[in-house]
């Protein structure tokens, strides 16, 4: 750890299970240990209603489960390599970047680091992918994590 200041205290890294946020969540661990910033990883759960009308509170649950069970072992599996400390956290809002930046703001983040690709829906395709959302919209630095990084 550096005797620098600590002008970096957290940094927020949205995970989706998908190579591009595992970039990501490498290179937050790495600036963690760098500087002893703490990590909230963060996946955010968006609903689409006439996908769910089908699903049953069994499906569901069972669903709700196993996505935690990924992020709090899989997912977080960089953080863990790297011994930094991290917290983890399964978030409900109306898309990934608007999540993000909500869990920055409560987490008052210093940083937020994202993959240039992860899991996205049609909708987010046509509509704006969550790193160009983050870029524009938030009040902190971001991190945008290339494909070609590593």
């Amino acid at each position: 750890m550096s005797d620098a200041p600590h002008f970096l205290q957290v940094i927020v890294v949205g995970t989706d299970g998908s190579d591009g946020a595992r970039r990501a969540t490498d290179w937050a661990a790495r600036l963690a240990l760098a500087t002893g910033a703490r990590v909230h990883a963060v996946h955010v759960l968006t609903y689409n209603r006439e996908l769910l009308r089908d699903i049953t509170p069994d499906t569901m649950t069972t669903w709700r489960r196993q996505l935690h069970h990924d992020l709090e072992t899989t997912w977080v599996g960089p953080l863990d390599e790297h011994h930094v400390a991290y917290r983890s956290v399964v978030i409900e809002d109306e898309s990934p970047a608007i999540g993000l930046l909500h869990a920055a703001d409560r987490e008052q983040a210093d940083l937020i680091v994202v993959g240039a690709r992860g899991h996205r829906s049609l909708a987010g395709r046509v509509l704006g992918s969550t790193s160009y959302t983050l870029t524009h919209q938030a009040r902190r630095p971001v991190v945008v994590v290339p494909p070609t990084w590593r």
